[in-house]
């Protein structure tokens, strides 16, 4: 955990007066105190520009920062369009508001979301700054241009500084249309640039949801049934009142709003103190009878039953069929077979959920990390009967996100604690609820089954898909079918093959599932790219080649499947895959030899308007130990804005590939999750870490997303790697009791 940064009223309020005309402005990026607004006035452009009198810039970051580098990225696109130097550009965090758009950050939109809207937003600031410019000149706006945070007029080589013409600016209408700066001439946007608060981030001085400290503050922590849908029966709070430091003892209900998961509070009895400390220790003290409701007698144990028994079944839903698809007995003269299980896995994010909360009577301000900060705001505001105005939701960094704080559950929680305490609270959860608490990623199970020709080639394939549905998504959406978003990665399988049958089918589970980094790619893409692999052979080729041929002449290709919204019309061009495909071959040294005990394994994902492919090289000690030495990752995710954020979001999902191959289960039984902290939940070691090489293709393509779409393909390239290297067939994850080689050419399963 970082230090921490004293955050106190006084200093938000400081920093929200300085920004004239409406802006938000809430942390700033730089560690600076009053560094902004301060010994001028500053004047808005537009939601998203600020500048002041002396010159200074300041860019709004619309989208929360949960490590993925939109803080820094998507103030650049702003910068590039304004024609100023990123040097002197100053970066605040938006608090949640309906002018900066959505907000929300999950399926790696908010660079391709944000970037129509930004480029506008700098370009008009640009062209009011420019028509200024030319009043004050008396001549034609086409006359002149910016550069480097002035006006130019062409002619006479004269200059202004924004500063000079901000006042004026500000009165000018906004127009209608904006020139867009040509990408040829791009001096900011494609430029590899450091984040904007690493120094804050690397010298912990930045400001996460624990380090939030507000005048009159107290702690507290929550206790929740151990069993997920379970309530309090009674409570006793003697022993814990009795511990110094405790405040107050609260009964928090159990809270779900519109029929909206996101934000659904468990309910509980939360221990209010001084500190942490005394709040952690008043919560040891309670004794409390739970009533553990339907699913006490769950397990994993359990589950894996249901996937037995229902994957004998046809899937409860044909998601994907071609019209002659189910006349496999056709489709090929011989079959293939394979049988694929991927276990629950949790978020873990390094800074374990929390949020800080003063609630009043007429209005709450929160202060916090959360992927979602508009649709908190909202459900608060029902939660506890305010208008929308009267919520206030500011961010903080985040100490990981991927997926767990679209769920702003705990946000809520802070919220209905402090209302029920009459105090502002910061609400912590320990590491251990925060793993036995979670809104997990679906185990799932998959049977795949392939139809082959005479020569080898793919005639027909089948993938049934079970999992426990990430219903959550969907709750009150109107969609038909919402435990079809587990789909996603098979149903739109890219491979051209003449008959494809994807099935789904349901599995009740009783606990909380969520959004996962890169959520259904996650475990379908595992399944598919093995399964490739065990074809390859099957077949006698060679894995490379085998998905160049299966993938056909470059061509755009589109479906409509019944998955909710745009995920029903995927489209892709198996060129671009290719493209993937074959750098990251060619630069992995594709069939070249390797040492003794070594193996090379490849493996490719389309996710949304983005490709990836991996190779990883592995080896296999004699007791069994997967070490993965060197993983080569390409991506084609378009225009790159940052490339050094492209990069880290590549690097992070290879080491969480790694992780979830070597490590990561969730398992339970009773209803309760038997995991509870990293040391049986284990991260990824830095001795276990291999040497990444990251590969990003030149596109001129809108950009598309980067945080998802490196993670799916990096697992089943180890698998098949280990494959390579031993014989030994990965189809259950994950392989923390290690690998035992096999007789080459017989695949041992892992079921």
């Amino acid at each position: 955990m970082s230090a921490t940064v004293p955050f106190t009223r006084r200093r938000f309020i400081e920093v929200t007066l300085s920004a004239a005309g409406g802006l938000l402005v809430t942390l700033h990026t730089d560690a600076e105190a009053g560094a902004f607004g301060d010994s001028s006035e500053a004047i808005s452009l537009n939601a998203f520009v600020e500048i002041s009198r002396d010159g200074r810039v300041t860019i709004v970051a619309p989208a929360p920062e949960i490590g993925q580098g939109v803080r820094t990225a998507l103030p650049m696109i702003v910068a590039e369009e304004l024609c100023v130097p990123w040097a002197e550009v100053r970066v605040a965090q938006a608090e949640a508001d309906g002018r900066y758009g959505p907000m929300a950050v999950g399926g790696s939109d908010s660079v391709a979301e944000y970037w129509p809207l930004l480029r506008r937003a700098g370009a008009v600031a640009r062209e009011r700054l420019i028509a200024a410019a030319a009043q004050r000149w008396n001549v034609e706006p086409g006359s002149c241009y910016a550069e480097r945070g002035q006006v130019i007029h062409r002619s006479t080589r004269r200059a202004l500084p924004y500063g000079e013409l901000v006042e004026a600016a500000a009165t000018l209408p906004s127009p209608e249309r904006v020139p867009l700066k040509d990408p040829t001439d791009y001096q900011i946007v494609g430029k590899a640039t450091q984040r904007i608060d690493l120094r804050e981030i690397v010298t912990g001085t930045a400001l996460y949801g624990f380090d939030v400290e507000m005048p009159g503050q107290f702690v507290a922590t929550v206790a929740r049934c151990p069993v997920q849908g379970g309530r309090v029966k009674s409570f006793d709070a003697a022993g814990a009142l009795a511990v110094p430091g405790v405040h107050q003892v609260v009964e928090i209900q159990p809270l779900v709003v519109d029929n909206d998961f996101y934000g659904a509070v468990r309910g509980g009895v939360a221990v209010i103190a001084k500190d942490s400390w005394a709040a952690i220790r008043g919560r040891e003290a309670l004794r409390i009878a739970w009533e553990e409701g339907p699913h006490a007698d769950d397990s994993t144990e359990r589950v894996r039953q249901r996937f037995a028994e229902l994957k004998k079944k046809p899937g409860k839903t044909v998601v994907r069929a071609a019209e002659n698809a189910n006349d496999e007995e056709r489709a090929g003269n011989r079959q293939l077979e394979a049988e694929y299980e991927l276990p629950l896995i949790g978020h873990a994010c390094m800074e374990p959920m929390c949020f800080t909360a003063d609630a009043r009577p007429d209005r709450c301000e929160l202060w916090g990390p959360t992927q979602n900060p508009r649709a908190l705001r909202a459900y608060v505001a029902s939660a506890l009967g305010l208008p929308v105005e009267a919520v206030k939701v500011r961010l903080t960094l985040e100490g990981g996100g991927f997926g767990r704080r679209l769920s702003y559950d705990y946000g809520v929680e802070a919220a209905m604690v402090s209302r029920a305490a009459g105090v502002p609270v910061k609400v912590l959860w320990t590491r251990e609820d925060d793993l036995q608490h979670d809104y997990y990623r679906t185990p799932s199970y998959h049977v795949m089954r392939v139809g082959l020709g005479p020569e080898g080639e793919v005639l027909h394939w089948y993938h049934h898909v079970l999992t426990a549905p990430l219903r959550v998504h969907a709750q009150g959406t109107g969609v038909d079918h919402p435990e079809l978003y587990d789909m996603e990665g098979a149903a739109n399988l890219f491979y051209g093959i003449p008959n494809i049958r994807v099935e789904y089918t349901p599995v009740e589970i009783g606990l909380q599932m969520g959004s996962w980094r890169s959520v259904s790619h996650s475990f379908n893409v595992f399944a598919v790219e093995s399964f490739v692999d065990e074809i390859a052979g099957e077949v006698g080729a060679d894995p490379l080649a085998l998905r160049r041929k299966l993938l056909g002449k470059p061509r755009e290709v589109q479906l409509a499947l019944p998955l909710p919204g745009r995920r029903g019309r995927p489209a892709w061009d198996t060129g671009l895959l290719r493209r993937v495909l074959d750098t990251a071959a060619e630069k992995a040294g594709w069939g070249t030899p390797l040492p003794a005990g070594w193996g090379r394994g490849i493996a490719c994902c389309y996710f949304k308007r983005t490709y990836a492919a991996h190779v990883a090289e592995v080896s296999v000690g004699k007791e069994g130990r997967v070490r993965v030495h060197r993983v080569v990752a390409a991506i084609d995710c378009g225009l790159v804005v940052n490339p050094d954020g492209v990069a880290a979001q590549m690097e992070g999902s290879v080491m969480d590939g790694v992780a979830s191959v070597l490590h990561w289960e969730i398992s339970h039984d009773r209803g309760r999750i038997q995991q509870s902290n990293f040391h049986d939940f284990p991260l990824l070691r830095i001795t276990e870490a291999p040497r990444v090489e990251t590969h990003i293709l030149p596109s001129d393509r809108p950009p598309a997303g980067t945080g998802e779409p490196p993670y799916p393909s990096v697992a089943p390239a180890i698998a098949n790697a280990i494959y390579a290297a031993t014989g030994t067939r990965i189809r259950r994850l994950p392989i923390s009791a290690g690998v035992q080689p096999s007789p080459r050419g017989k695949a041992a399963s892992g079921l």
